[in-house]
This record gives C-alpha cells, sequence and structure tokens, in this order.
C-alpha cells in the first residue's frame, strides 16, 4: 500500500467513524424522546450524565466536538488492539480472526462454548452473553451484539495497563460504539487491511544494527496518525489565508505532524553524535551514524563532556 493509498484509507475510516459515532451520540441524546434514549438514562445513570454533561449546551458544536473525541478514540483502541493482537500482546485475539475462523477470537472461542474468562469479569455481561447464545434474549444480529459486549470487557480489561486508552466500567465509550463491526466493510475491516501481520514481521525483522529505517508498523503507526488529522489540518491552513486566528484547540491539528524515523535519524546523529564525537573523535560509533555528516571546517568552540552521564538535554517545545 503506498502512502497516498494509506492517506485515502485513514481519512475514509475516519470520516465512516464520525457518521456511525455521530449517530449513536444522536440516539441517546439526553433530551431526546426516544425509547432507547430513556432506556438509556434508566439503565445506564453514570454514562448517562457523561453526555448530558458533555452536551449541556446543546449545541452543534458540541455534538460534532463529542464525535470527533469518541471517533478518534474508537480509531486508536481497534489500532491498538490489531497491532497487539498481531504481536500476541493480547491473551486472546480481540479484533483479529483465528486460524479457525475470520471472525475475531474472542468471539469465534465464545460462539464455541469457551468463554474469554480473563476480560468476561462482569456477570451481568456474562448472563447477556450467554442468553444471547442459548437464544433467550432475541437479537436481529446477535453475533454483533455478543461481540460489542467482548470488546466493551476487553477494554476494561486493558484499562488497567493504558487508562489513557482503555476505559473504566460504566464509561460512555461502552455504549458508543462504531456500527456493525463484524460487517465485511466495517471500520474494523478497514484497520485489518491498514494493519496486517506481513506489515508488523517486516517492521521488527527491520530493527537490526545498522538501524535501518523500519518500514513497517512503526512507521505506519504515524502516518496513520497524521491522515488522521488531514482534513483538520488542511481546513486550518487554509483559513489562516484568510486572516483566521488560531483557537488552543486548533494547535494540534496545524503543528503536530510524524515526523519519519530517517528525519529523527539525521537529527540525532548531527546533534548528539556529533556532540560525542567531537569530544571522542576515536569512537567506534561513528560507523553507526548512517546519517552524520562530517564538518567541512574543524569547530572551534565544543561543550566538553568525558562521559555520556554528563549530556543534557533541553526540549524546547
Amino acid at each position: 500500500m503506498t502512502n497516498q493509498q494509506l492517506k485515502q484509507a485513514t481519512i475514509e475510516i475516519r470520516n465512516q467513524l464520525e457518521k456511525e459515532i455521530k449517530g449513536s451520540i444522536c440516539s441517546l441524546y439526553p433530551r431526546s424522546s426516544s425509547k432507547t434514549a430513556e432506556e438509556f438514562a434508566n439503565d445506564y445513570p453514570h454514562a448517562y450524565n457523561e453526555l448530558e454533561k458533555a452536551l449541556e449546551e446543546n449545541t452543534e458544536n458540541q455534538i460534532q466536538a463529542l464525535t470527533k473525541e469518541l471517533s478518534y478514540t474508537w480509531f486508536n483502541r481497534l489500532c491498538a488492539f490489531r497491532y497487539m493482537d498481531l504481536l500476541h500482546y493480547t491473551p486472546i485475539g480481540v479484533v483479529s480472526g483465528s486460524s479457525n475462523s475470520q471472525l475475531p477470537e474472542m468471539l469465534w472461542e465464545t460462539k464455541q462454548g469457551i468463554m474469554p474468562e480473563i476480560y468476561l469479569k462482569s456477570s451481568k455481561s456474562l448472563q447477556l452473553i450467554q442468553s444471547l447464545l442459548d437464544g433467550s434474549t432475541k437479537s436481529s444480529d446477535p453475533d454483533t451484539k455478543m461481540y460489542n459486549v467482548l470488546l466493551q470487557e476487553a477494554c476494561h480489561y486493558f484499562n488497567k495497563f493504558m487508562p489513557f486508552l482503555f476505559s473504566s466500567q460504566h464509561s460512555l465509550t461502552d455504549h458508543i460504539v462504531p456500527a456493525n463491526l463484524l460487517d465485511s466493510h466495517s471500520v474494523l475491516a478497514k484497520v485489518q487491511e491498514l494493519l496486517t501481520e506481513e506489515t508488523v514481521l517486516h517492521s521488527l525483522q527491520d530493527t537490526n544494527e545498522t538501524h535501518a529505517p523500519a518500514n513497517g508498523i512503526v512507521e505506519i503507526v504515524g502516518w496513520l496518525y497524521q491522515y488522521y488529522q488531514t482534513e483538520d489540518h488542511d481546513a486550518i491552513y487554509a483559513a489562516f489565508k484568510n486572516n483566521y486566528k488560531a483557537l488552543a484547540s486548533d494547535i494540534p491539528s496545524a503543528t503536530q505532524l510524524y515526523t519519519p524515523e530517517w528525519i529523527v535519524r539525521y537529527m540525532v546523529d548531527n546533534s548528539l553524535g556529533r556532540l560525542w564525537l567531537q569530544n571522542k573523535p576515536e569512537s567506534l560509533i561513528k560507523k553507526k551514524l548512517q546519517y552524520y555528516i562530517e564538518p567541512e571546517e574543524s569547530e572551534e568552540e565544543i561543550i566538553n563532556i568525558t562521559s555520556p552521564e554528563e549530556i543534557t538535554f533541553c526540549d524546547p517545545a
């Protein structure tokens, strides 16, 4: 997949996510008189209060801001689960199929009667899954319903390791999720196409002593981040041409761009690497600085150091 194809696919995923997430938000809208919204308020008061607080001013801007926030959260989660599945960091595959089925592994095992107990800690969730399996709870799409419950429980499990990404129990994101995740055209299916086993293995094999740039998932994750922000970035720069004054909320989209690995290595080789070689010109590390450029003239003023421990850094950002 070329960078242009990756860009187009990521933008497509974002647009689809935002459409689906906004639809889910509106169906649970606190000021809606729909049966779904009323049941949500009664059954899940904590999540309902979270939604009500986020939309307290009842404006389109608030709905749009919440849509963007939750969509980006789900994009990151699905990519993270896919990454961890392929590298076998998950006890049971969360979003990736097993050797036996194209269904996500934890769903396939559940349908075989093997409950993913490491994820499934809620007795309420376990009862719902069992009732879906035996048919006592009717659903037009029991597999998707069951998978949403399992995905929710997997997020709770990983919350203790990565609370910045995965929700705890009773969170709003337990109830506002992308639609039809098992469908062949779902955002999950598209994330699976972007992050493949071949890509992951390729990136790991590229990490060697010569420091060749990793062209696999490490690079892809960075480009996914940047391409996800493409439309916001382009819109802000178009506004700048019309004398738009940026808000604090505009800064990430305008400035936080992905830096490819070769640029990072170039910067490090010609700053930290140069500092070391100025003090230790006989050092063998020079052979490993792939992007180091020899100064044309000798430098008269240098910072004197005798050991790596003496080096300090300042990040002006």
